[in-house]
């Protein structure tokens, strides 16, 4: 408590995402560049979807999954991969998907 940390201001960043949505400038990851310096292939993963229009791509936690959000509910990640300089044999690759959400009092529905 009280410590400064190096990064973004999380409660910034929280204020932006519920004011303007979600977006690349908002989603932050300080494990993401570590990753890609130890596997170059996340990186590459990440320029070809956002090449193909994804407007946020981001890695969870340290690798484990990369995400991607685009504003085109048909835009497929499978497509935006194909053919680029990624191995996606070894991947599970979904796509695409929508959230779900609810209105308040409401059941959950797409």
């Amino acid at each position: 408590p009280g410590e400064e940390l190096p990064g973004e201001d999380p409660e910034k960043l929280r204020d932006a995402m519920v004011k303007d949505g979600i977006s690349q400038s908002v989603c932050v990851n300080d494990l993401e560049k570590p990753a890609q310096m130890v596997l170059p292939k996340l990186e590459r993963i990440k320029e070809a979807l956002r090449e193909s229009g994804f407007s946020t791509v981001l890695l969870s936690g340290s690798g484990a999954t990369t995400f991607a959000h685009s504003k085109d509910k048909s835009a497929d990640p499978r497509v935006a991969l194909k053919g680029k300089d990624v191995d996606i044999e070894d991947m599970y690759v979904a796509g695409p998907l929508s959230f779900v959400t609810r209105q308040e009092g409401s059941w959950y529905s797409k």
